[in-house]
């Protein structure tokens, strides 16, 4: 019984996470920096979250539409048969 995931699942992870990560920074840069360095670091903020959200992969869940989830033996495993 594996079903497939839509592509929304992935979209939906990666839009929480990417405003997990925003208010998490955020978060710190309002309780450590002085209030102007706080408001000039939303940009670096926001850019750290949208790379860990949307291009790092950390987060991505693989759907059997990807290479290497359609081929089992594309692993690069020597040892499979």
């Amino acid at each position: 019984m594996n079903r497939e995931r839509p592509a929304s699942d992935n979209q939906s992870l990666e839009r929480r996470i990417f405003w997990i990560v925003v208010g998490v920074l955020g978060v710190i840069a309002v309780v450590l920096l002085p209030l102007w360095w706080g408001v000039a670091s939303a940009v670096p903020i926001a850019l750290t979250a949208w790379w860990v959200a949307y291009q790092s992969c950390w987060f991505h869940r693989g759907t059997p539409t990807e290479p290497e989830a359609a081929s089992p033996g594309s692993t690069g495993d020597k040892h499979a048969a």
